[in-house]
């Protein structure tokens, strides 16, 4: 034994202090162990390691007795719970919207969109607007912005609340029409083709038959390619004072075919002129259809041969409804055009186009459209209706827009007020996606 390793019986190993034994050194060294470790922590180790190790040991069991594609299959399950808790800890706004976009796809496998009734608020408050308007007491229409155009929309809008005197406003407007047997819009203005196709809708929908003048002064005014104009100021018959295509309406076309097809399917025409009438609607909804924006068969202008001619999504959306409200080939590629032009989001209540474009009504006189066409009713007419041809995608697309309604409702108040004729057709389009027959 070398004097290095010499050591005498009974000498304390190093590191051990003096007067303390061998057989005590281990217990101290523990002591102080477990004196650096935190009383929680070393609770949790004692309670919570040997659950640990039983869930485990079961996961690791049934892992084993699964095949290789079902462990997969498990792996990427629990990766993305784990991403999904871990995404709706941080952000769980972006979860919510997943879950949204989950929901509007499997509701868009169906073909047919369900009754949305999202709106019901903004409905009864529209409804409580125009209702004050279209009062028989109401004697100031005028003055208020109640033409017989704007009229004409109220009660459109108003259908089946039981709100309207139709018997009184079918007097009022045939009042109004005068010796030219059309409506205006206003007093002062010239005889206007759109504002007579929305009156002779509204008497359409009451059930009251206009005069045959009233129905003529519709007929007569098409031109021979199809189309309506705006404006017309006869100097004498026949009616067409101006064959210039460059008056084409794709607005005044559209409601003309749609009030002479809604007299027509109400037996509000004469036997005589059935015939005649349905081969003016036919004619001027073969003028829209060939009239799109070439390579955009959901659009169009509102002056397709104009200089000044816009797209909007609010006239596209009148012409595709004039479509599909009037006999004839369903305009399939047309709605799968629009779906695929759905926007992102919804247009702002207040987006309006107006169009602006100079009609000539005779040889020296201009008279320049004002009409307004809201984008964001319209959006949801046109997507009604071409719904069905829409993708998977577009349609889940076109129910992510309609549950973005509800939020927009203070936008649509002050989109509308003061303006009667934005609120019926504000009321309308609502009640429209709601399933109501309005339009």
């Amino acid at each position: 034994m070398s004097q290095k390793n010499r050591r005498s019986v009974g000498q304390p190993p190093p590191g051990t202090a003096k007067g303390e034994s061998l057989n005590t050194a281990p217990f101290r060294a523990d002591a102080a162990e477990g004196e650096e470790e935190e009383p929680l922590s070393h609770l949790r180790k004692r309670v919570f390691q040997p659950i640990q190790a039983r869930i485990y040991s079961r996961l690791n069991r049934t892992v084993d007795r699964l095949g290789y594609f079902s462990a997969a299959f498990l792996l990427l399950t629990v990766t993305a719970a784990s991403v999904l808790g871990i995404t709706f800890w941080n952000s769980p706004e972006k979860v919510t919207k997943a879950i949204a976009l989950v929901r509007f796809y499997f509701a868009a496998r169906s073909p047919t969109p369900t009754r949305f009734f999202g709106a019901q608020e903004t409905i009864r408050e529209l409804n409580s607007q125009l209702a004050e308007g279209a009062s028989a007491s109401n004697q100031e229409r005028e003055s208020l912005g109640y033409t017989d155009w704007t009229e004409a929309q109220i009660a459109v809008a108003l259908q089946g609340n039981d709100v309207v005197d139709e018997a009184d406003l079918a007097q009022w407007f045939q009042h109004e029409a005068g010796t030219c047997h059309c409506w205006r819009g206003h007093r002062s203005d010239h005889e206007n083709v759109a504002a007579t196709a929305w009156v002779l809708l509204a008497l359409a929908r009451m059930q009251a038959k206009p005069s045959r003048e009233e129905i003529e002064f519709l007929l007569a005014n098409q031109h021979r390619s199809g189309w309506w104009q705006f404006y017309h100021v006869p100097d004498a018959p026949p009616f067409l004072t101006v064959e210039d295509p460059r008056n084409a309406s794709t607005y005044a076309t559209s409601f003309s075919i749609l009030a002479l097809e809604e007299l027509l399917k109400r037996h509000l025409v004469s036997e005589a002129e059935e015939q005649r009438v349905a081969g003016v609607i036919a004619k001027g909804r073969n003028w829209l259809l060939s009239n799109t924006i070439p390579g955009e068969p959901g659009r169009w202008k509102d002056y397709p041969n104009g200089e000044d001619g816009l797209v909007s999504i609010g006239v596209s959306g009148i012409v595709l409804h004039a479509l599909h409200r009037t006999p004839g080939p369903p305009p399939l590629a047309n709605d799968a055009g629009w779906m695929a032009q759905l926007p992102t989001k919804l247009p702002q209540p207040g987006d309006v186009a107006i169009s602006g474009q100079p009609v000539q009504i005779t040889q020296n006189d201009l008279a320049r459209d004002a009409t307004h066409m809201f984008a964001f009713p319209w959006l949801i007419v046109g997507t009604m209706d071409a719904y069905p041809q829409g993708t998977l995608a577009q349609r889940a697309q076109a129910l992510r827009l309609f549950s973005e309604i509800p939020a927009e409702q203070d936008a649509i108040r002050s989109a509308v007020q003061g303006k009667p004729w934005a609120t019926a057709e504000f009321l309308m389009a609502l009640r429209y996606l709601r399933g109501d027959d309005v339009l």
